[in-house]
C-alpha cells in the first residue's frame, strides 16, 4: 500500500457501504408565482448573485430548442434554420 496507494482500495472498501465521500446536492429553487393573480409566492433561491440571468438564458434555451424540435411554432421576429439532430444536441 506504501508503493501504490491506490492499490487494492477496491478489497479494502466494502462494496455495500455508501461512501463517506459523496457531498448532499441541495437544489437551487426558484420562485413560486400565483398562476392565477401571478403574485409572488416563494422567493425561493432568487437571492443568489446572477441567478436570475442564468435562469433567464436557461428559458431561452429552452425556448430555441422547443422551436428546432418544432414542438411550438416560432415567432415572427425568428428566423428559423433547418438544423438536424446533432447540431441540436
Amino acid at each position: 500500500m506504501l508503493d501504490n496507494p491506490l492499490a487494492d482500495q477496491q478489497k479494502l472498501e466494502s462494496p455495500h457501504k455508501r461512501s463517506v465521500y459523496n457531498a448532499k446536492k441541495t437544489p437551487i429553487r426558484r420562485p413560486k408565482y400565483d398562476k392565477k393573480t401571478g403574485e409572488l409566492i416563494d422567493i425561493g433561491d432568487g437571492d443568489i448573485p446572477g441567478i436570475q440571468d442564468l435562469w433567464e438564458r436557461i428559458d431561452h434555451l429552452e425556448h430555441w430548442i422547443a422551436i428546432l424540435e418544432k414542438k411550438i411554432p416560432p415567432d415572427e421576429t425568428t428566423t428559423v434554420i433547418e438544423v438536424d439532430s446533432y447540431r441540436l444536441y
